[in-house]
């Protein structure tokens, strides 16, 4: 089981490349004229074992996402965590309550990724409102910086609450 997991690392590390990417911002919140460069990381999806890495196309009222499935999970959520998990419609439409009631309506698109830690199931939301050219519906968008057209929250859907909501910095 161990060679797998090492062949999977393996596999995903040379997939996935950073690259400086400089984004037209006249169309981000505030439409600043100084736009930070943004390092982008793109994970390409690959097949272990004939699974499916199809991510599912959901929309919460006006709000657009993916469902990332269990065991694509960790090509979003990064850390070290029990397990992961694949939220269901219910779930997710918990976790858009939550923060629409502490930040809000946000037009971001997003991802939701299920994880376990100490536990408790988890919900991490990638937030975005520029996919820098990644097909979003199959990859993650992961960025450094770029100010609040970014942002990441984790809901406890066990203790049901937001744990931790924050817009990217500024660059």
């Amino acid at each position: 089981m161990n060679l797998i997991i090492w062949i999977f690392v393996a596999l995903v590390g040379l997939f996935v490349f950073w690259q400086a990417e400089q984004v037209d911002c006249s169309t981000s919140p505030g439409g600043t004229a100084a736009c930070p460069a943004r390092r982008v990381v793109v994970a390409t999806p690959v097949l272990i074992r004939n699974e499916s890495w199809e991510w599912e196309e959901i929309a919460v009222g006006e709000i657009n996402g993916v469902v990332v499935p269990e065991r694509a999970a960790s090509s979003l959520v990064f850390g070290t965590y029990d397990d992961y998990w694949t939220p269901t419609l219910t779930d997710v439409e918990t976790v858009e309550a939550a923060i629409a009631a502490e930040q809000g309506q946000l037009d971001h698109m997003r991802q939701y990724a299920g994880f376990v830690e100490n536990g408790e199931r988890k919900v991490f939301v990638n937030g975005f409102c520029d996919a820098l050219g990644i097909d979003w519906t199959s990859a993650p968008v992961l960025v450094d910086d770029g100010g609040e057209c970014f942002f990441t929250a984790i809901y406890n859907i066990d203790q049901d609450e937001l744990e931790t909501f924050r817009f990217n910095g500024p660059g």
